[in-house]
């Protein structure tokens, strides 16, 4: 459903690119420049079919960012239109033509602010609740919040600037945002999440990333 209502809104753009901003994402102010320059730069290259953002992922507050494998690092934001590309999944990338061809990409060095898990507790549970029923027909897939939320690895503090459209948002639920994670407990699972962003920190290569996109 997702993807079916993403793709009526692309079918209904006009031009010769498309950008791509969800409900929760932000397009920080430094990066418009960027973002220009990339779109000037790929126009003559048919062979580009979307431009690349890198990805900011707030958690709890805006003052954490997730960093590990459950974020993506980047994803498809800007689409070359006439190129056949669709929506796919869950809307969060994009393929091409009937077969689903990853679609052909390049960096912008533009960067989305993401701030849909930067919420108060019982928001974050609700959206939970919503994710389950939407993805998963209601069936619980993880067990509910309590009074913190989950710690994983990569979860480390924000010490960046925030786009300046979101200067009153934020100003007016910094109090309310969740602020508490639950205590480090290392397993199997964390410890090749963390020998993961280990390898990921010194070669920037994220072992078995899943991409909707070939770079080029």
């Amino acid at each position: 459903m997702l993807a079916v209502e993403t793709q009526r809104a692309l079918a209904a753009a006009t031009g010769d690119w498309a950008i791509y901003i969800q409900a929760d994402e932000v397009l920080h102010d430094a990066g418009l420049p960027r973002l220009r320059e990339a779109l000037s730069a790929a126009d003559p290259d048919r062979n580009i079919e979307g431009l690349l953002v890198d990805f900011i992922h707030f958690y709890g507050n805006t003052g954490h960012i997730g960093r590990g494998r459950a974020w993506y690092r980047r994803e498809v934001r800007v689409i070359r239109l006439g190129a056949d590309v669709r929506s796919h999944a869950d809307a969060q990338g994009f393929r091409v033509g009937p077969a689903g061809r990853k679609i052909r990409a390049r960096r912008s060095g533009a960067t989305w602010y993401h701030y849909g898990w930067a919420r108060p507790l019982p928001v974050l549970q609700a959206k939970r609740e919503a994710d389950h029923a939407l993805h998963y027909a209601g069936q619980e897939r993880r067990a509910a919040f309590g009074s913190q939320l989950p710690w994983d690895v990569g979860l480390v503090q924000f010490h960046g600037s925030h786009p300046a459209v979101m200067a009153e948002w934020i100003l007016a639920r910094r109090q309310s945002m969740a602020d508490r994670f639950t205590p480090r407990r290392w397993d199997f699972r964390r410890l090749a999440l963390l020998a993961s962003l280990g390898i990921e920190q010194l070669t920037g290569w994220r072992p078995f990333e899943y991409r909707n996109y070939v770079e080029v």
